[in-house]
């Protein structure tokens, strides 16, 4: 970013109001620690590209990635059409939805269009300052074979490592990863390789450990254009085995940032002494190569500290007593019962004081020298409420908990939902847990410690659920009148309470869920009495009533994934009738009567019009069958509405309906993007060609096996954007000034054709179906063309080369596999 750019920018941030953020870059003990509204604040963000997303799936996803942990989304620059009206527009809603939900947005690249100032200075906005333009990437190696699986060692990491270096050394800005990715690449077969989870953890580990304070993670999402990187979510929004992992390392960002951020690796001792972090030697153990330990410290004396293991190995657990060296007192510790898989990493606290608001937020009524000594796994959350100390660990192995407290503890210690007995020495007021190891693949386990018998308590009765739009009645019960008289029940920033006084001892809240609340997200409420919080309640946001419609046709834009099209589509073959399933749910908490009705020209439906009544929190399914008045090929469109009282939602939906020995060809934006498909279909087959997109087939269906033989980006394409047009019945034409493409379906074939005239005499066609023996057959019939075939690993691409200047033509055959045949052949 220029400086002129970076002055308005800056400009723009210093005036903003109310949702204003004050950023920052501040030096600690010489070192840059990064600030938002004047606190430490560790970045971890997720790339979000949002004009590579349908819009109306931006709010699930940011819910999706806000619930990973991320607290950042980055909003790289467009790489297509320069940023106009409309492209501003879409920047403003994205910014405004970030907002709702709390996630700061790092703007990358040249972004601040001056279009967007009347927003920026007028209303806020959750925009990062000092990231924009700073770009330090890393990627691993690639490796030999697609099909040998490859775990990543400390030798692959050592760029890494020196990255982080690198920026540490110049001291001007914490370090800094702007793309960070694990997996690896596709390649021209268009279809991702993937990569062990283990290799995500261990490097993002590894960048904890070197002091990384910014960290943005390139390939979390699927988009609609073909990414060279193994998404963690796919476009249906199925989570990848690395999903659980930017999650794990979420919850940990999510508790603890405000201490990573200002953290750094300990200077290592010099040569000669022994390091700071080591295994004790025992008997039987041999040294661990593949084993990296690091300590994660500030130079205040009495500061938390964490201490970083990783185990590379692929089959050797660690496991023993760890011995660990102050940095600023040469104090020694030792940390018992470490066990840590093959492939794990822990970061494992050391000297955490509860009363500390970054620790324990409802822990301001412990003493200052109540802690939690060390544990040997790793601690993402710390919560106390009426007199329990509730402590969430992720544990691959069983680990220890070593805490001090001002008193015994009156109550059970709860460990995996099983009570134990406390270990407690009354000569050092330390308390010995033994901390279960939790289950794959998240390795939860919990430790409940009833510290004290409160003399005050408090009990939040709260629904499952907040009703978006709704008004919800939340009751908090008191040990006495005094509390509930002293008490209040906080909400998020503009909502609305009423507090109305029920019992002597019990206090009712009518709570307002604002009606623009985003669907999946969550919302805290809490009682506070005398400044303190004494029990808050996370509550999903849920509308209404939400309604699914089967069938539903997808787009495969992937080989392992399809995107729902919107409007719902389904097809119809004629003579018959479409029968849908409408599933709806009920999410208010008493039984509901829903009015469903639908209606569209030139259908029919039985029955048009029913009441459905719901039990609270309940799915119920309904039918409905759909047939043409007049029976014949066409597309219908209609709508599903389901009334809720005043409230109304809905559902557009489109019915392709075809007969038989006959074929439609008609326009759809089946993919989303704002620019519509030209689609062939018969009662066997479906084609889907994007003139936008230089022409390309994104699918070839054939629809009973739900097999689509394309796989890569290129198939068929021109070379630039093309106009399209529906010609007649099954027939469709692409075309630019050099070129006219025409390309048919019939209805009983299995088959389309293409006839071109001009353009480029070089077609390239991809195919999967080389995974699919005996299941499909794919060919081209070309006799004018010469053919080249290439087989890979995953894909058969094919080359077709027409010589001369005349017509070319091509024929494109998806029927079920004949015995014997290939599944793909020229």
């Amino acid at each position: 970013m220029s400086g002129k750019k970076r002055a308005f920018v800056a400009a723009l941030l210093a005036g903003w109001l109310g949702g204003a953020i004050a950023a920052a870059v501040r030096r600690e003990e010489g070192r840059a620690v990064y600030l938002v509204d004047d606190k430490p604040f560790f970045v971890y963000s997720a790339t979000f590209v949002y004009y590579d997303y349908p819009k109306d799936l931006w709010p699930a996803r940011l819910v999706r990635l806000k619930g990973m942990g991320f607290n950042t989304v980055q909003i790289p620059p467009r790489r297509e059409d320069p940023p106009g009206e409309a492209g501003d527009r879409d920047l403003i809603d994205l910014l405004r939805l970030a907002r709702r939900l709390g996630l700061r947005v790092w703007l990358d690249g040249e972004t601040a269009a001056p279009e967007l100032q009347a927003f920026w200075s007028s209303r806020g906005g959750p925009i990062l300052e000092d990231l924009a333009g700073i770009h330090a990437s890393w990627f691993p190696p690639v490796g030999s074979s697609p099909a040998i699986p490859r775990l990543l060692g400390p030798a692959d990491l050592v760029s890494l490592q020196q990255l982080i270096k690198r920026q540490a050394a110049r001291g001007r800005f914490p370090p800094l990863v702007s793309a960070f990715d694990a997996g690896w690449p596709a390649g021209e077969e268009g279809r991702l390789r993937p990569s062990d989870a283990s290799n995500y953890l261990l490097a993002t580990r590894l960048l904890l450990a070197d002091g990384a304070k910014v960290l943005n993670c390139a390939a979390v999402l699927e988009g609609l254009s073909a990414g060279d990187r193994e998404p963690a979510l796919s476009l249906s929004d199925e989570p990848r085995s690395h999903a659980a992992v930017f999650s794990r390392n979420g919850a940990l960002v999510t508790h603890f940032g405000r201490l990573l951020a200002t953290l750094h690796p300990a200077e290592r001792p010099p040569a000669g002494e022994p390091p700071l972090v080591a295994m004790l030697p025992g008997a039987q153990q041999k040294p661990n190569s593949q084993l990296r330990l690091g300590l994660l410290a500030s130079r205040a004396p009495r500061s938390p500290v964490f201490i970083s293991a990783l185990n590379f190995s692929a089959d050797r657990p660690v496991a023993g007593v760890l011995t660990v060296t102050d940095p600023r007192t040469h104090r020694r510790l030792r940390l018992r019962n470490l066990n840590l898989p093959p492939r794990q990493a822990l970061l494992m606290p050391i000297n955490l004081v509860l009363a500390t608001p970054e620790v324990c937020p409802t822990c301001s009524a412990f003493a200052p020298d109540e802690r939690i000594v060390s544990a040997t796994a790793e601690l993402t959350s710390v919560v106390f409420e009426n007199g329990v100390l509730s402590m969430e660990f992720v544990a691959p192995g069983e680990g220890e908990l070593v805490m001090e407290l001002a008193r015994e503890p009156h109550g059970p210690v709860l460990t995996a939902a099983r009570i134990r007995s406390l270990d407690w020495d009354e000569k050092t007021r330390t308390l010995r847990v033994r901390i279960p190891a939790g289950r794959p693949p998240d390795f939860r386990s919990r430790v409940g410690l009833g510290v004290q018998e409160p003399d005050s308590s408090v009990f939040l009765k709260a629904p499952p659920r907040l009703v978006i739009g709704s008004t919800v009645l939340v009751t908090a019960s008191f040990s006495s009148p005094e509390m509930a008289a002293r008490s209040r029940l906080l909400v998020p920033s503009g909502w609305r309470v009423k507090a109305e006084p029920g019992r002597p001892d019990e206090m009712e809240y009518a709570v307002e869920v604002p009606a623009d609340s985003v669907p999946g997200d969550a919302a805290t409420i809490s009682v506070e009495m005398e400044g303190r919080v004494a029990q808050s309640a996370a509550l999903p946001l849920t509308p209404p009533v939400s309604v699914r419609v089967r069938p539903e046709d997808a787009l495969h834009l992937r080989r392992d994934t399809g995107l729902p099209i919107r409007p719902h589509l389904a097809s119809l073959s004629l003579p018959s009738r479409r029968m849908y399933q409408i599933y709806l749910r009920n999410y208010y908490d008493e039984i509901k009567t829903f009015e469903v009705s639908a209606a569209g020209d030139g259908l029919v439906f039985s029955p048009p019009r029913q009441e459905i009544s719901i039990g609270p929190n309940l799915e119920r399914e309904a039918t409905l069958s759909a047939v043409p008045s007049i029976p014949r090929s066409d597309l219908y469109r209609w709508n599903l509405e389901v009334r809720d009282g005043a409230r109304k939602i809905v559902t557009p939906l489109v019915l392709a309906v075809i007969a038989e020995g006959e074929s439609l060809a008609y326009e759809m934006d089946l993919d989303r993007d704002g620019f519509p498909e030209l689609v062939l279909e018969n009662q066997k087959l479906r084609a889907v060609f994007s003139p936008r997109h230089n022409g390309r087939s994104d699918e070839f269906l054939l629809k009973d096996a739900g097999v689509n033989a394309f796989s890569g980006a290129a198939v068929l394409e021109a070379g630039s954007p093309l106009e399209g047009r529906v010609t007649g019945p099954g027939r469709i034409e692409l075309r630019t000034a050099e070129m006219v493409r025409r390309i048919s379906l019939g209805g009983k074939d299995s088959f389309f054709e293409v006839e071109q005239s001009g353009g480029p005499a070089d077609w390239k066609v991809s195919t999967s179906l080389v995974d699919e023996p005996g299941k499909t057959r794919f060919t081209i019939l070309a006799p004018d063309a010469q053919i080249e075939t290439e087989r890979r690993p995953f894909a058969t691409h094919f080359r077709l080369h027409f010589p001369g200047d005349g017509p070319r033509r091509a024929r494109f055959v998806l029927e079920p596999a004949a015995a014997g045949k290939p599944a793909a052949s020229p």
